[in-house]
């Protein structure tokens, strides 16, 4: 697919094998907003290291964004618009990952870390939380549910995905 990326900013640097984004971003591209900041060290010695690389979408149209980017949009067509930041910190082995999220009124938040994963056993351990104002309205029924505020410890690998105190 082809896109027109407007108001494309790239403030970084790539010094011995570290490469320093101190602002970077794409101001509009498929209706959406990109920035990066952070660092990613160790291009010079093999398996990457990021550390604090926060990766920020805003986007109006997640579906076509998707589809740039070669990802299935169904059920994003609906979605509205969406706004979500990632943080990484750590090295492939043992990686840190703040994301949070928000569309349709709710917002999502996952914290935690990743181990092995580029090994044949990748697993993640932390914290997923959820919040909307009236549950109904997120599950598209009439009426007016009340809140929802739901956190739990998330654990997950390939095979299964676990929340243990819901």
């Amino acid at each position: 697919k082809k896109a027109t990326a407007n108001r494309i900013l790239l403030d970084g640097s790539l010094l011995g094998g570290v490469l320093t984004f101190k602002e970077a971003g794409i101001g509009d591209i498929a209706g959406s907003a990109i920035n990066l900041r952070g660092a990613i060290l160790g291009l010079d010695k093999g398996l990457p290291e990021f550390r604090k690389l926060a990766l920020g979408v805003a986007s109006r149209q997640p579906s076509a964004l998707a589809s740039l980017a070669g990802i299935s949009s169904q059920g994003l067509d609906g979605l509205g618009p969406l706004t979500a930041q990632a943080i990484l910190d750590g090295g492939l082995e043992e990686l840190g990952i703040a994301l949070s999220a928000e569309a349709q009124g709710a917002q999502l938040r996952l914290d935690g870390k990743t181990a092995h994963l580029i090994s044949l056993e990748p697993r993640f351990e932390g914290r997923a939380e959820v919040r909307h104002p009236n549950l109904a309205q997120l599950l598209n029924q009439p009426g007016n549910w009340g809140p929802l505020h739901a956190t739990s410890p998330l654990s997950a690998d390939p095979s299964r995905i676990e929340l243990k105190d819901l």
